[in-house]
């Protein structure tokens, strides 16, 4: 262990192997001893993978009143201790989907709601022949998707020729490893936009375009199209730009420099020629905003309800449900009971990686792009659910100041690696010089190690004592 620590050069060439390592220990420790359905939403992916394996059946029979989110049914079996007994004894029945009271379809192929629950649909189908209880058919699952995923990670990660570390700090955080250690579509959604950003970074890294970057760029274009998250589409333009800066910057190589006589004129010219592009665009964009306001003045009130709420009302403040844990630290805030300091120590570390790390990026409109299509990711989610209202039998106090509610921070997790090509710029002069000591303080010391084990202490300890 200590000789991959030994330098930067040792840590990126072994640094796959400790991902691949923990990621195992974690996932298969969550996968086992983690409450069902302790996943947002884990009995609609538990239906939506039975829909797909054509095992639907009642899980009324285990005490669940209804396909939607939580652990709350099953609290009374641990504390009376007969929660062996009760799921992995008792045997599913059975039930056509029709008759299901909610998602009583098996979900379009033509989105990651079918394509995210595969592996899922597989692993409960092995699990149903092992044996047929709801227990022993999630754990199949859960293990078969840490497994997949962990593999998916480790070949992407050792691929990747920049970035590597944030890679496995984010791929180790507690919602990540509990995702994987889950029947959710969001472990998919992951991994695809993972090889996404891979890519991009390898044809930066590599500075030329070779035949298997269009290849690359077909299949993640396909898989996100098919298998990703609505604001995770948006990585589907990252590819393409990046090929198109590459292609400018090799071509523009090619010209011979010109003689000194005539450098400053060319110098006046291309800075006449960035000002002139810089108003077209601002140009462009007031039209854009002007054509919207006339034809659709709803737009520019959901953009500025995203804006209030993203400026002031995060969901609001630092509730247990707050989108500041659950992007990291915590997947299901109200349930995992996971310690506010531990968000914030996430918070740190992902800065001290981003810094630490090579930089790598030689294009300020690469940097740019990366961080613009960060926070379009963010707004994007935000502006999906403008029109998203709770119902209740009084107004609260999200709806009384415009707050926009049911945004979840695992939506922007996978977003987090594009931050390697945002802060990767190599004419960012803030630099963290000792890569090793971020790497042995993440890994090692306590935010990875120590978080992971509170957030299976942290939702299994409330359930006997709080």
């Amino acid at each position: 262990m200590k000789k991959i620590f030994k330098t930067k050069e040792t840590i990126n060439k072994k640094i796959h192997k400790v991902y691949l390592l923990l990621a195992l220990i974690i996932g298969v420790t969550l996968s086992i001893a983690m409450p069902f359905f302790n996943e947002p939403d884990g009995q609609y992916h538990y239906t939506a993978s039975t829909n797909i394996a054509r095992l639907s059946n009642d899980l009324s029979a285990y005490g669940e009143v209804a396909i939607g989110s939580g652990i709350d049914q099953q609290l009374e079996r641990y504390q009376r201790g007969n929660y062996f007994e009760a799921y992995y004894k008792n045997k599913i029945k059975k039930m056509p989907i029709k008759s299901l009271p909610r998602l009583n379809y098996v979900p379009k192929k033509t989105n990651y709601d079918y394509w995210g629950h595969i592996i899922p649909a597989i692993g409960v189908k092995l699990g149903y022949m092992i044996y047929p209880s709801l227990g022993v058919m999630i754990v199949v699952a859960r293990l078969l998707m840490t497994f997949l995923c962990s593999i998916a990670m480790f070949l992407i990660i050792k691929w990747v020729k920049a970035g590597k570390l944030l890679f496995v700090v984010v791929s180790l955080s507690p919602v990540i490893t509990n995702t994987f250690a889950s029947l959710s579509y969001d472990a998919t959604n992951y991994v695809l936009a993972s090889f996404t950003v891979a890519c991009a970074i390898n044809i930066v890294v590599r500075r030329n375009i070779l035949f298997r970057d269009f290849i690359y760029l077909l299949l993640s274009s396909i898989a996100l199209l098919f298998g990703s998250k609505t604001n995770t589409m948006l990585l589907i333009s990252l590819i393409p730009l990046v090929i198109l800066v590459t292609f400018l910057r090799s071509k523009r190589e090619e010209r011979k420099e010109p003689v000194i006589g005539k450098r400053r004129a060319r110098n006046n010219d291309h800075s006449w020629y960035s000002w002139k592009k810089l108003w077209i665009i601002l140009s462009l964009l007031i039209s854009v905003l002007v054509l919207v306001i006339i034809f659709k003045p709803t737009v520019v009130f959901n953009l500025y309800r995203v804006v209030i709420n993203y400026l002031i009302n995060v969901n609001p403040g630092l509730t247990p449900g707050s989108i500041f844990q659950s992007t990291l630290a915590s997947p299901y805030p109200g349930v995992n009971y996971i310690p506010l300091w531990v968000s914030s120590l996430w918070y740190i570390l992902i800065v001290l990686v981003l810094f630490a790390e090579e930089k790598y990026v030689w294009s300020k409109w690469l940097s740019l792009f990366a961080g613009v299509l960060f926070v379009l990711g963010i707004v994007a989610v935000f502006y999906k659910y403008t029109n998203f209202v709770t119902v209740g039998p009084k107004v609260s106090s999200n709806q009384k100041i415009g707050g926009i509610v049911g945004v979840q921070g695992r939506y922007f997790t996978p977003s987090l690696l594009l931050l390697s090509l945002w802060a990767g710029y190599d004419k960012f002069n803030l630099k963290i010089k000792s890569y090793k000591f971020v790497t042995i303080l993440s890994i090692i010391v306590i935010v990875i190690v120590i978080s992971n084990a509170l957030l299976l202490f942290g939702t299994l300890f409330p359930i006997y004592y709080l």
